[in-house]
């Protein structure tokens, strides 16, 4: 794998490369876009080896920090929705480039799902768009993030300095006021191909697979059983690896492999 940074000198950002390891070379690209704040720490395990394995299927995978977050520059807290779909579009451009390919899927968890779907409108060179346990709608997982800190931090009254975060991530208003108009289920997606892959059966993952289907042919709807606790506020800092969707994922790639094969 090549740790680099891309971007631009004033927005800076930080990313992964791992090239094709397996005996045949795909022509196209994976680009997983992580969740937000202590999601993100929680699953960047996953990442890595959802990244190992999927280079041994022989793509071309990158994974990068949104800016603002993780090694990328920025202060954290700067960031917003529009600001990490841009990010998205200079990941792409930046995985094309370094690859020499074209065509490039979207992974994204959680919030990361969210950014995906929205990123890969009206774009040719995105084949691929996988949700793992996506947000669908953006109030309705911050009123989530809510209940997670007041169940770990209690009571917040009088300090200023943890009302505006998430277990140390910040939460600004700004970075609020952009998730609220988070809606997939009023988003048009394109006709592209959609892999929704879940741990559990909920009533919106189910309302985003229908809504999906009204603009693709194409969307593949699975449950697979696995943990999905990323709010667990009992074992904040620890990491979390589903390694039934993992697979799951890494499987979907494989069999689009062999069809165009």
């Amino acid at each position: 794998m090549t740790p680099l940074y891309f971007g631009t000198s004033d927005r800076p950002l930080f990313g992964v490369y791992h090239p094709p390891k397996g005996e045949t070379v795909r022509d196209s690209g994976i680009l997983l876009c992580y969740p937000f704040g202590h999601e993100y720490m929680r699953s960047h395990r996953a990442f890595r080896q959802l990244s190992l394995l999927l280079s041994r299927a022989g793509y071309h995978v990158f994974r990068f920090d949104y800016y603002g977050t993780g090694d990328s520059g920025g202060q954290t807290g700067e960031g917003d929705i529009r600001q990490w779909l841009e990010d998205i579009d200079v990941a792409i451009e930046e995985l094309q480039a370094t690859a020499g390919i074209e065509k490039i899927s979207l992974v994204g968890l959680r919030l990361g799902a969210a950014l995906v779907t929205l990123a890969a409108k009206g774009r040719s060179d995105i084949p691929r768009v996988v949700l793992w346990d996506p947000v669908v709608q953006g109030a309705p997982y911050i009123e989530e993030l809510m209940e997670a800190r007041s169940e770990y931090d209690g009571d917040l009254e009088g300090d200023e300095s943890l009302r505006s975060t998430i277990h140390g991530f910040p939460l600004t208003e700004h970075l609020v006021d952009s998730m609220n108009g988070l809606d997939l289920l009023k988003e048009e997606t394109g006709n592209g191909e959609f892999s929704i892959l879940v741990a559990r059966e909920l009533p919106q993952y189910l309302q985003v697979a229908d809504h999906f289907r009204k603009f693709s042919e194409s969307v593949d709807y699975e449950v697979i059983p696995a943990p999905d606790n990323w709010n667990e506020v009992d074992d904040f800092g620890s990491a979390l690896l589903p390694q039934q969707v993992i697979q799951g994922i890494v499987a979907r790639f494989d069999r689009e492999a062999g069809a165009n094969a």
